[in-house]
């Protein structure tokens, strides 16, 4: 199975898709390199594809779909910052979520950005339950767990089989 790293990039209720010439939509991503973690290739993927170097990356959770594991991330870009088609990408485009149902773009894509909706509710409706200082351990601790996931997992996708 091919194991990639998918980025998501979000303004508002948009999400940053690429394509190359005549293929379907997709979010940015691609392989691993050789003795590279997943968060290192996120983050060029990004790089190349779109010409975004991402302030920060967060680990949210691994998608399998037919032929390939997706490793995704969310990124956190720079204000005012314009995507650009890089290397094999022909074109860059923001849509909406709405959006995303009409367009000629893989179901992967679909089902990621459908995960991370349905995760924000779910944060959003046990949020009122926390405390302020429970909010934040609770996100510390995440964040932590984000990089030990994201550490590790390229020691796996490299191990022998």
């Amino acid at each position: 199975m091919k194991e990639r790293a998918t980025v998501i990039c979000e303004r508002g209720s948009r999400v940053l898709l690429v394509g190359k010439a005549g293929a379907r939509w997709n979010l940015p991503g691609g392989r691993l390199k050789p003795d590279e973690t997943l968060m290192q290739a996120a983050s060029r993927e990004l790089l190349e594809e779109t010409h975004l170097a991402a302030v920060e990356l967060h680990y949210l959770f691994a998608f399998v779909g037919t032929r390939t594991r997706h490793h995704v991330f969310l990124a956190t870009l720079p204000s005012g910052t314009a995507a650009a088609p890089g290397r094999e990408i022909a074109r860059c485009r923001w849509f909406d979520v709405a959006q995303l149902e009409r367009l000629r773009a893989s179901a992967a894509v679909r089902v990621i950005v459908d995960m991370l909706a349905l995760a924000r509710r779910d944060a959003r409706a046990s949020e009122p339950a926390l405390n302020a200082d429970a909010h934040r351990t609770a996100s510390a601790t995440n964040v932590t767990r984000e990089a030990e996931v994201a550490s590790r997992a390229p020691a796996t996708l490299n191990a022998a089989p």
